[in-house]
């Protein structure tokens, strides 16, 4: 069998109030294997949100 076959997938959720940096990174994301998009944010307190309620494995937030 594949050795890839049992890798996990790590599901991220991104929040940045850039929009084209939000968008960059969730493209990237996007595109490599093992990574899922769990959900993106305009704020702060909208990452929050999304975090809570899609239980992501990893949370990346801008901040000022």
């Amino acid at each position: 069998m594949d050795a890839h076959a049992y890798r996990q997938v790590l599901s991220v959720s991104v929040g940045d109030d850039h929009y084209l940096l939000r968008r960059g990174i969730t493209q990237l994301i996007s595109e490599t294997p093992g990574l899922r998009l769990a959900g993106e944010a305009a704020s702060g307190e909208e990452a929050i949100r999304l975090a809570r309620a899609l239980r992501p494995a990893r949370v990346l937030v801008g901040l000022r």
